[in-house]
């Protein structure tokens, strides 16, 4: 019993000091110059965060998603065991897939001129 309350008073001993220590080390490094990009003794001259486009965020989440439908259907192809059940699963999964992708079209969010 000893050692229960032992450890819950040493994990809140060090949960503690690590408050202290963010709390007092945010306090001290909050300077805008050392958030600013520097390189090569120079200052930007432009704002270089660039963000992704929604375009490529999409074609991008499509890309994974396809190559999820290849992990998840090849193993059903190279079975012996190929039930209606499992014919069924592949077929619906296929079918949710290209609703997918016939939206993205049909809304022109693949489209890269508009």
């Amino acid at each position: 019993m000893f050692t229960f309350f032992f450890w819950i008073l040493f994990f809140l001993f060090f949960l503690s000091i690590l408050g202290f220590l963010y709390y007092k080390g945010e306090s001290s490094t909050y300077f805008f110059v050392k958030k600013d990009t520097y390189e090569c003794g120079f200052g930007e001259l432009f704002y270089s965060h660039s963000f992704y486009t929604m375009q490529f965020f999409l074609i991008a989440l499509s890309f994974m998603l396809f190559d999820l439908e290849i992990i998840f259907v090849l193993p059903f192809i190279i079975s012996e065991f190929f039930s209606f059940f499992s014919y069924f699963f592949v077929v619906s999964f296929l079918l949710v897939l290209m609703l997918g992708l016939f939206f993205e079209f049909k809304t022109g969010k693949v489209m890269w001129s508009s």
